[in-house]
């Protein structure tokens, strides 16, 4: 059980980690500074 619960959190953090990055530029470029 906490293998398989430790192979979802790799899996979240593989996932959440490019989807971050692509974000949190395209926010900062949606909002203006200020």
């Amino acid at each position: 059980m906490s293998k398989r619960q430790t192979l979802n959190l790799l899996l979240l953090g593989a996932l959440s980690l490019p989807t971050a990055g692509m974000l949190v530029p395209y926010g900062s470029f949606l909002v203006p500074p200020g």
